[in-house]
């Protein structure tokens, strides 16, 4: 008799499903259902349904396990980090000031500890979904949580490197578990990772693909390159492969961008002739030029977008884009500036700066392009460069730029945003501009200062938070729409300030 057979009496019917009792006992609970009166049908179904009830709460004997236990893990060699700052990581798991995980993870290896155990398969999924965590939690995962890692196929990321069994990652591991692999045999073999990628391509789908090829960049030579020219027939990655392949200057590829741009660059005698493409052709188009400008961007200027809509201008862009322009000043025996110097005054200044610029960003920093181009790269272009700088030039910049513009902050605060190393003297300037901004603002079509705002604030350095707090433009007109945007970031700068304390003893 079967707990089912019960249900199934009591759904239907003692009329329509008659309850059959066992005849013998082979055991208690059986022996308990034989003696029940079968001339009270409901009452006799109700007395199986509390036996089976009781006998369910009581349990079963669990079952054996059909393979080996793994073998128990180690002492640990670190110490737990405090109640304290275990809290912190607790309501950042929960969800609130999430943003801070990694510099928490960061202050935890600094202060050679490990995280607490309760938190470790929390920490564990929220690796396998964010490569910054992932990257920060090995040094402190401890010796249960390198233990945990190996018990789930979902954390394979966490292995530790020297015990991986590789083949059995790639064939039977996740996304993110294969990512990882491939970052680590980039370091230590890279050839056996691009033989595992070029091996299993096409088993991978097109997104899997899009990611695994991007770790190629850890140790990228030309010995990749055959590979990534076959694969630019691939159009689902073509632009990654592109993109690696244009960082290889010796590459077929390179090459073939070179021959395009000096079939249509000259350099005579100081002057710059430029010949638009006129066509672009298939083997253009598998090289990664694209046929057509993008979309309508609201994020671009709108000269731009017009710039773009010429499709030999656009062309010539991503040509120039392919190629470092310190490669055409070898080719030519001249100089950046005098390259520089003869595109200043040429009609299409802004496509050969563009173009140029782009192409620096894909090459270490040069540091006599970047002077010499300096003063040609327009506001957003200068933007995207400000992240490769060195931090020295970073702050020389901005010192140039917050004093050269009469509304200096305004036009800066995309490059405050993705500067650092912030001192108590930037910080007081910078927050005394942003409440006179808060406190002119007369509408709510404010998107840089909208994007950039929580970031901007979460840069002030702990040792100005109370006056942080202060001077803020209460009866501003708009003031009810920028508080709660100032006051999330307040917070969460707080939070990180009290994580700080909680590694340093403070209170």
């Amino acid at each position: 008799m079967q707990w089912e057979h019960v249900i199934k009496v009591a759904l239907l019917g003692t009329e329509r499903q008659p309850l059959t009792l066992p005849a013998t006992a082979s055991n208690r609970l059986v022996a308990s259902l034989s003696r029940l009166d079968t001339s009270d049908p409901e009452g006799a179904m109700l007395g199986a349904a509390a036996l089976f009830a009781a006998s369910r709460r009581a349990g079963w004997q669990p079952l054996l396990p059909s393979v080996a236990l793994p073998a128990p893990t180690t002492a640990e060699t670190l110490p737990e980090c405090s109640p304290r700052a275990a809290s912190h990581l607790a309501t950042m798991l929960d969800g609130q000031y999430k943003e801070a995980l990694p510099e928490w993870l960061a202050l935890v290896q600094q202060q050679g500890m490990r995280v607490p155990a309760r938190s470790l398969p929390a920490l564990l999924d929220a690796g396998s979904k964010h490569g910054d965590i992932a990257r920060a939690l090995l040094p402190v995962l401890g010796e249960r949580g390198r233990w945990l890692a190996a018990q789930n196929p979902a954390w394979a990321y966490l292995q530790e490197n020297g015990t991986w069994d590789i083949g059995h990652i790639w064939d039977t591991g996740n996304t993110k578990a294969r990512t990882v692999l491939l970052e680590w045999l980039r370091t230590t073999d890279p050839a056996r990772a691009r033989t595992l990628l070029e091996t299993s391509w096409r088993t991978h789908k097109a997104e899997e693909r899009r990611t695994l090829l991007a770790t190629l960049q850890t140790n990228l030579s030309m010995d990749d390159e055959p590979f990534l020219e076959s694969i630019l027939n691939d159009t689902a990655t073509r632009s990654e492969a592109v993109h690696l392949l244009t960082k290889l200057p010796p590459s077929r590829l390179v090459q073939r961008m070179i021959a395009r741009v000096q079939a249509l660059l000259r350099f005579e005698q100081g002057s710059l002739t430029v010949t638009l493409p006129e066509q672009c052709t298939p083997d253009m188009q598998r090289d990664g030029i694209k046929r057509k400008p993008p979309p309508h961007d609201e994020r671009q200027p709108e000269h731009v977008q017009a710039l773009y809509a010429e499709q030999g201008n656009w062309w010539l862009l991503q040509l120039l884009k392919m190629v470092s322009p310190a490669l055409l000043c070898e080719q030519c025996a001249i100089t950046p500036e005098q390259l520089v110097a003869a595109a200043r005054l040429h009609p299409l200044r802004e496509v050969l700066v563009r173009g140029w610029a782009d192409a620096l960003m894909n090459q270490p920093y040069d540091a006599a392009w970047f002077a010499a181009l300096y003063p040609l790269l327009p506001a957003d272009v200068l933007e995207q460069w400000f992240a490769v700088l060195p931090p020295p030039m970073q702050r020389t910049l901005l010192e140039q730029r917050l004093t050269a513009h009469l509304d200096s902050l305004r036009a800066n605060l995309l490059l405050l945003a993705s500067y650092q190393q912030w001192d108590v003297q930037l910080a007081r300037t910078v927050l005394a501009g942003l409440r006179s901004m808060v406190g002119e603002t007369t509408t709510y079509k404010e998107p840089v200062l909208f994007q950039t705002l929580p970031t901007i604030i979460q840069r002030i350095p702990f040792e100005l938070i109370d006056e942080m707090v202060e001077h803020w433009p209460t009866d501003a007109k708009r003031w009810q729409f920028w508080v709660s945007r100032i006051g999330t970031a307040q917070e969460l700068l707080c939070f990180r300030a009290e994580m700080h304390a909680a590694f340093h003893g403070e209170h």
